[in-house]
């Protein structure tokens, strides 16, 4: 992990990939920008310490395919599959909130828009931000 931790960390969302043609990554990518997320994207085949990451994402990869390997809030998430099951339970986009790879007023305003009347002008504070959002 030590090879990994200068590369995931300070770093709300980290994709690391074969290369930039992998459609498995680029779906998680596009997934994560669906929200407002701006994930950082290692192509493996461009690191120059190529191998020694390889080898640290296998250690930390045990039970899942080793690309793409998911960091959100510097914590590996696990593989596609893993991110999905995020997605499906309605977990993703609190850790997303968490780890401040989105804003919650990001959400709150996208989550609306098809509706705006449905905005209403209540200001509260969001817990991991502490900023004010639009709430519904």
């Amino acid at each position: 992990m030590d090879t990994l931790r200068p590369l995931v960390d300070e770093k709300p969302v980290v994709i690391f990939s074969r290369n930039n043609s992998d459609p498995v990554s680029h779906s998680m990518k596009q997934l994560f920008t669906s929200y407002g997320a701006n994930p950082v994207v290692y192509e493996l085949n461009q690191l120059p310490n190529r191998q020694e990451v390889e080898n640290a994402l296998d250690q930390v990869a045990v039970q899942t395919p080793s690309v793409p390997a998911i960091f959100i809030g510097g914590n590996f998430i696990g593989g596609a599959n893993d991110v999905i099951g995020l997605q499906v339970r309605g977990e993703l986009v609190q850790k997303l909130i968490d780890a401040r790879a989105i804003c919650c007023i990001k959400m709150r305003l996208k989550l609306f828009s098809a509706a705006p009347s449905l905005l209403l002008n209540t200001i509260v504070m969001c817990a991991s931000l502490h900023m004010p959002e639009v709430v519904a």
